[in-house]
This record gives C-alpha cells, structure tokens and sequence, in this order.
C-alpha cells in the first residue's frame, strides 16, 4: 500500500495569495473603468440636452421669421441675426418722418423707455492709420462707434482710447473722422448702419454711458433708415465683444430741449 504524504509549502500559500490578491485588484479596476464610462456618457447626453435646449430657444424667437416690409439689407440682417443666435433683438419699422421728429416722439414709436435708450452706430476712419485695414483691433484703420442720441460724440476721446491701447504709436498717426466711404464699407446707408454685418469687418466701440442703461438694452439702425433695431446690452457684448470707452460728453439741457 502506497501512502501519498502532502507537505506544507510555504511558498505555495504565497503565490495563492498573491494571485487572489492580483484577482481583487483586477475587479476594482474594471469597476472604476465602468465608473469612467457612465460618468463620460451622462456628460455627453448632458451636452446633447444643452445643445437641444439652446436650439430650441432660438427657434421660438419670432424676430427670426421673415417679414413681408423687409427690404433686402434688413432681410439679410435679419437671417444674420438668427445664424448668430442673438436671441434678444428685436425689429421695428418706424414712420418715414421718423428723422423729422423730436426724440421723445421716436421713443413713442419704439416704445423705449428713455430718449436714453436711443443710439446711433457711426463709422470713424484713422486717416493717418499706420494700417490700411481693420486686422489690428486695436489700431484698426476704421471703427464703427456707437453711443446715445442724447450725448454728443467727441473724436478726442475717441483718439485718446485708441492711442492709448499704441503707447509706442506718435499722436500725429492719429487723427479720427466719419468716414467718406462709410456706405462703400457697410453696405448700410445712413441712419440704417448697424455695428455687424458690414461689408468691412470692424472693430466696435460701444459708449460706456450704454452699459449704464436701464433696462439694459438699446435701440440703433436696422439696415434700413426707416428700420430700427433692439438688442440686450449683456448679449452684445457677449457676441461683439466692444471696447467700451468714454466717447461722449452730454449735451446741455438747452440743447437737449431743442432735440
């Protein structure tokens, strides 16, 4: 009779153990990996509801739905307005007589709350611009300002912001005016210019006064004279990103009686 004997080994016991150790540690990475997996997944389906929400947002503004009045130049600011997703703006055609009456009569028509909230967009040329384009914003040979019918535009101010942001620029490269061609670089006439969707891309310099309004938004041109635009303050400077600066200075109470 053969009688088998089973000795103890040490070393036997280690490697076991060492394997069920291996095995353990092997199962909580894979548990951590399907962690990784389902956290990755909720931020993309999070995403996906965020994007659709924001879809959705804009289509449910009427502004974006194509008006029978619009002549080409506000049909097309009007299809910008939507591909920008400017939720805010808003159109509106005024009388033909608009320019011919007081201002407190044009925020009548507009239904504005203050003369304040009235702006124009003009565009200013550097006519001794070292630059003979807008590539630079910040010594662009042109720039379209815009700043309150109740406050009087100052081109000194203006030179002064500008030559500030070019210390090592002399002053004589300075020297600010309406531009003669701003029809031929907007493609906007007069009293219809709109600070985007111009011919020549320009920086913008929003009036600080604007930033001060309530409630926060304001009305300028809408691509056509007898056309007027409304945007949020806050969504302007999120989609445009102006330089703000002090441009104007107020006009007397004289002068604004006469206006």
């Amino acid at each position: 009779v053969t009688v088998s004997v089973l000795y103890w080994n040490p070393a036997m016991s280690a490697a076991l153990t060492l394997e069920q150790r291996l095995e353990a540690v092997a199962k909580r990475f894979d548990a951590i990996e399907k962690a990784l997996a389902a956290a990755a997944a909720a931020r993309k389906a999070t995403k996906q509801a965020k994007a659709t929400h924001q879809d959705c947002a804009v289509a449910e503004n009427p502004e974006w739905k194509p008006c029978a009045r619009d002549t080409p130049e506000v049909a097309r600011l009007r299809q910008l307005t939507k591909e920008l997703g400017l939720q805010t703006s808003k159109f509106a055609w005024v009388p033909s007589e608009y320019y011919d009456k007081p201002l407190a009569w044009r925020k009548q028509q507009l239904d504005a709350p203050s003369t304040h909230h009235l702006c124009k967009a003009i565009v200013l040329e550097n006519t001794h611009c070292v630059n003979d384009d807008c590539a630079d914003r910040q010594n662009s040979r042109y720039y379209v300002a815009v700043f309150q019918y109740v406050q009087r535009f100052d081109a000194e101010k203006v030179m002064r912001f500008v030559k500030g942001m070019n210390e090592r620029i002399g002053k004589k490269k300075f020297n600010f005016r309406l531009a003669a061609d701003g029809e031929a670089v907007t493609g906007f006439s007069h009293n219809a210019v709109v600070p985007f969707g111009l011919k020549t891309p320009m920086p913008i310099i929003l009036s600080k006064e604007i930033t001060k309004l309530s409630p926060a938004h304001f009305w300028l041109g809408g691509g056509h004279v007898d056309c007027k635009l409304r945007m949020d303050t806050e969504e302007f400077i999120a989609r445009f990103d102006p330089f703000i600066a002090d441009i104007t200075v107020p006009y007397s109470d004289e002068e604004l009686s006469t206006m």
